[in-house]
This record gives C-alpha cells, structure tokens and sequence, in this order.
C-alpha cells in the first residue's frame, strides 16, 4: 500500500510539473522596453512617443497597449504586428507593410497609412477618426465597429472589407474600390461615395442620410432597409441593385431605381 501511495504522489507531483512547464512555455515573451526594435520584438506597454522606425524590419513585433503617438513608422515592414489598443493618434505608416497586422481597438485619430498595404489587417473597434488611408490596400481588412468619422480613403482598395457598423461620418471614399464590401448597419451620414465601386456591396440597414453616390458603380448592390433620405445617385449606375423597399432595379438603371 505504501508504495502504491508513493506512486501515486510521485506521478501527481510529476503531473504538476509538467503543467508547471507547460504553462512557462506557453507565456508570451515578457515586455523589453529598452530591446532595440526587430522582428518579433515585444513592446508591449512601452512608452515611445514620436519614435522613429522608418524602413525598418519589424515583422511580427507587439506593440499592444505602447505609446506610439506621432511616432514614424513610414516604409517599415509591420506584416502581422500586433497593436492591440495601442496609442497611434498622429502616427505615420505611409507605405508600410501592414497585411495581416492588428490593430484593434487602437486609438489612432489622425493616423496616416497613406499608400501602405494592409490587406486581412483587423482594425476592429478602433478609433480612427480624420485618420488618412488614401490609396491604401485594405483588401478582405476588417473594421468592425470601428470609428471612421471624417476619415479618407479616396481610391483606397476595400475589396471584400468588412465595415459592418462603422460610424462614417463625412468620410471620404471617393474613386475607393468596395466591390463586395459589406457595410451592413453602418452609419454613413453624409460620407462621400463619389465615383466609388460598390459592386455587389452590402449596405443594408446603413444609414445613408445625405451620402454622396455620384457616378458610383452600385451595380447588384444590396441596400435593403437603408436610410436613404437626401442621398445623391445622380449618374450612379444602379443595376439589378435591391433598393431599400426591396425593390430590385432593371438592368441598366442610372441615377435613380426603375
């Protein structure tokens, strides 16, 4: 019985070991704010306001919850970087590498990405207010419920982006390219759509109040239950679209849905 008892602590204490290391292992690599930056370096937290990383290689580096405000991060190489809640307000990232990044619930009022490549990058629950993403790849990126008001993506590439309940206010996506975008719910009042594609986007239940759609491809669009009131189709190509009354257009419909 003895030894039967001693087996039996020793595998329990053995058991517990190796959950012991299990869980070492498993730990993300603590904070080092003095490490110089890199490729999978971990500055989270860290305090580095207006720091300068331009062109630098810093893939994969964590930045969650660090001070990065009016810091420059122009032409680096960020693919799946982790900003988690950073402070990005007034931040460069103009032709960065950012596909794959995260940059949920940062707040970035201000945050310029001008020409940058952030494809499948999450910017969920951020808030990126007059933050500047003119001409930048966004393809299949993820916005939701994110905070864009006066924000500009005039011929930004949004192609399969997910903006579902976005508050947009007076944002610009003028030429922007939202082919299969879903921006279901999202608050859009007085956004500029001017001369954009929406083809075979989904704006349902948006609110459009006054938007802007001028010469804007809505071809096989959805706008079921949106709020349209004040909008601007004029020269807007409307094909086979469903209208808000879940009417769908004729085919060659312009500037308004017959």
């Amino acid at each position: 019985m003895r030894k039967i008892n001693c087996l039996s602590k020793s595998l329990f204490v053995q058991a517990m070991l190796f959950q012991i290391c299990a869980a070492a292992f498993a730990m993300p690599a603590s904070a080092n704010c003095d490490a110089p930056a890199g490729p999978g370096v971990n500055w989270a937290g860290c305090d580095k306001p207006g720091v300068d990383l331009r062109d630098a290689d810093l893939n994969g580096m964590v930045f969650s919850r660090a001070n990065l405000r009016g810091a420059n991060l122009s032409g680096a190489s960020l693919e799946h970087a982790d900003f988690y809640a950073a402070d990005i307000r007034d931040a460069v990232f103009d032709q960065a590498e950012l596909t794959g990044s995260k940059f949920v619930a940062v707040t970035g009022e201000g945050a310029s990405f001008r020409q940058a490549r952030a494809h499948r990058a999450s910017f969920s629950r951020a808030r990126l207010q007059r933050a500047v993403f003119v001409e930048t790849g966004l393809k299949q990126a993820s916005f939701y419920d994110a905070r864009l008001d006066a924000a500009d993506f005039s011929r930004a590439l949004l192609q399969q982006a997910g903006l579902e309940r976005v508050r947009a206010r007076r944002a610009i996506f003028a030429e922007a390219t939202l082919d299969r975008a879903v921006l279901t719910g999202a608050d859009l009042r007085k956004a500029d759509f001017s001369r954009a594609s929406l083809q075979r986007a989904k704006l349902d239940q948006a609110r459009l109040q006054d938007a802007r759609f001028s010469a804007a491809r809505l071809d096989k669009a959805s706008l079921r239950e949106a709020d349209i009131e004040g909008a601007d189709f004029s020269n807007a190509s409307l094909g086979d679209a469903s209208w808000p009354d879940y009417r769908r257009c004729r085919a060659g419909s312009v500037g308004q849905c017959k």
